[in-house]
């Protein structure tokens, strides 16, 4: 019995979350994620179009997604650096404004994921005495600009599982 327990202890620690294959269509364009079967997708959500939700009640992480319906668009990494201290500075001003401190900022990274070029920018802020974070992506897929932004606890592992579902994300006809 004892053998039993371990194994299945074992499987669930070990053996990943099972994922949904979610397409998302829109007017603007496409895109395929690998979604945790235990969160959630919701449509136009407090006015963004595409939300995934996490379990967790007041720890509940949140993803958004918008196609921009920007075609074919290849952002300039040096014009992007550039705008990092207005989203600093954008940034600052909100915490100002909510009563949050900010405690730092992730720079602007270019980096692959699989086929796709994304541009990354984030920031980490104290709120009511809780640790949060903000990560947001641009994604150059052939047909839209994609921008992705994940936001939540820091230290919750469903914000952990909201970084690794934004690495999921995939652009149809994308062989770059």
């Amino acid at each position: 019995m004892r053998f039993v327990h371990l194994l299945v202890i074992f499987s669930l620690v070990i053996l990943p979350q099972k994922v949904l294959g979610v397409r998302i269509v829109d007017k603007r364009g496409s895109c395929e994620l690998d979604l945790p079967s235990h969160w959630k997708y919701e449509r136009d959500l407090f006015g963004l179009p595409h939300v995934f939700l996490s379990p967790g009640g007041t720890k509940k992480v949140s993803v958004s997604l918008t196609v921009t319906g920007l075609e074919a668009i290849r952002l300039p990494s040096h014009e992007l650096m550039k705008n990092q201290d207005q989203y600093q500075n954008g940034r600052k001003e909100w915490a100002k404004r909510s009563g949050a401190e900010i405690t730092s900022f992730y720079p602007y990274e270019k980096k692959m994921i699989g086929k796709v070029v994304s541009h990354q920018i984030g920031v980490d802020y104290k709120l009511r005495n809780e640790e949060h974070s903000e990560r947001s992506s641009f994604f150059e897929c052939s047909k839209s600009l994609i921008h992705m932004k994940a936001v939540g606890p820091k230290t919750s592992a469903y914000f952990k599982e909201a970084l690794l579902l934004m690495e999921t994300l995939k652009c149809p006809g994308d062989t770059k």
